[in-house]
């Protein structure tokens, strides 16, 4: 039976997962994902809404399907290989046992980039590294043009998103330095933080000169 996706699925969900991948901590869930700390916060503790494009980004990086990820049925979910075996390597270790040398087939690794590079939300070269449990230093060296070009692919994603975030709130940075500037007060980053949603400021990279390229806009000091 199908279970309509609600938030407090959703939020749930998203609370496992980080959990389970980043060991709760959410800012190196953030970083893993392509967004701010203060929006995947925003999510958690505040009530916040993650967009579709967050919501897929979510997805992909856990292994989930969309469907499953809004309605949260995470029953039976396990993060990607990649932590296990992390894990499995430091108990090893510390037991004193050497892991025996481990043998990369390049060609299968090749192929699980191109395929990477058809994925509907693009993933980082970090990612891909993550997933196949190899640094993507050694993706650079052993499989260069693919490792390139799935890059160029994630770094075009990311300006992407960055342009739409803009996007989306300079309409609310503007509206905010306005009433700001009629009620007499100075357009400051502390004042436009208080009538903007954290969830809409927390995607704009380098807030501040964004601000101060609106005040110019609209003629403010």
């Amino acid at each position: 039976m199908n279970t309509a996706p609600t938030m407090s699925s959703l939020v749930s969900a998203i609370q496992m997962i980080v959990t389970r991948m980043d060991a709760g901590k959410s800012a190196v869930f953030a970083r893993r994902i392509g967004l701010s700390k203060t929006t995947v916060h925003h999510w958690l503790k505040d009530g916040g809404t993650p967009t579709l494009s967050a919501s897929l980004q979510i997805a992909a990086h856990a292994g989930l399907a969309l469907p499953t990820l809004l309605t949260g049925n995470l029953a039976g979910w396990e993060p990607p290989a990649v932590n296990r075996q992390l894990a499995l390597d430091l108990r090893g270790e510390l037991s004193g046992k050497r892991a025996a040398p481990r043998v990369l087939d390049w060609e299968a690794i090749k192929t699980e980039l191109v395929r990477f590079m058809s994925l509907p939300v693009p993933i980082s070269v970090a990612e891909a590294g993550r997933r196949l449990n190899i640094d993507d230093r050694h993706l650079y060296l052993r499989a260069n043009q693919e490792a390139r070009t799935l890059g160029e692919r994630w770094k075009r994603h990311q300006s992407l998103q960055k342009r739409q975030a803009l996007a989306e709130a300079r309409p609310h940075l503007i509206a905010a330095c306005r009433d700001i500037a009629m009620e007499g007060k100075a357009v400051s980053l502390r004042e436009v933080e208080r009538r903007v949603p954290a969830s809409i400021l927390g995607r704009i990279e380098s807030l501040f000169d964004v601000l101060v390229d609106v005040k110019n806009e609209l003629g403010i000091d």
